[in-house]
């Protein structure tokens, strides 16, 4: 199998035990009918940046501020992948509530689901709060984009990415093999 240059830049930095986010086209969505209607101010979005930022993303689009509902999440989503996002980070949408939409529109995408990091994430932020365990958080690979669903809470935003952000670039790069 002949690797693209990008795969081969990729590979030989993980060789090296590089793991930043440097290669990788990285996008947040933030789901919040409140946030998207401009009558709260945002707080995720900068977490999760600044989350992307703290494990080397040098390539971040604009984060998309969306409402809970399935069509615009589905849209942010296709409009993400054809600016080239490798990864896409949503957060909010995973709760119990009954606009908490995110897993049910995530999984009706089809794709390849990846449950070893929603779990990684619910047992990491366990060690913080109990209440973790009733995130429905879900990861997936759509087309050539790795999705993974975070809670709403900012801090959990950055709880989440001490375990997730050391292993996403092995999760892209391996995901992009032969790209």
């Amino acid at each position: 199998m002949t690797l693209s240059p990008l795969a081969r830049q990729q590979a030989e930095r993980l060789k090296h035990g590089d793991t930043t986010l440097a290669d990788f086209t990285c996008a947040g969505i933030i789901l919040s009918d409140r946030a998207s209607r401009g009558e709260y101010q945002d707080k995720a979005g900068p977490a999760l940046e600044e989350s992307l930022r703290n494990y080397g993303a040098i390539q971040i689009l604009t984060t998309r501020i969306v409402p809970d509902e399935s069509v615009a999440l589905v849209q942010a989503i296709h409009d993400l992948q054809a600016e080239g996002s490798n990864l896409i980070i949503t957060s909010g949408g995973t709760g119990l509530g009954p606009r908490d939409i995110t897993p049910e529109t995530l999984l009706g995408l089809g794709g390849k689901e990846v449950p070893g990091l929603a779990e990684l994430i619910r047992a990491h932020g366990a060690t913080y709060t109990p209440t973790s365990f009733l995130s429905r958080s879900v990861a997936l690979i759509y087309r050539d984009t790795l999705i993974v669903a975070l809670p709403g809470n900012p801090k959990a935003i950055g709880e989440s990415f001490e375990v997730l952000g050391p292993i996403l670039p092995h999760a892209l790069a391996t995901m992009l093999k032969g790209s």
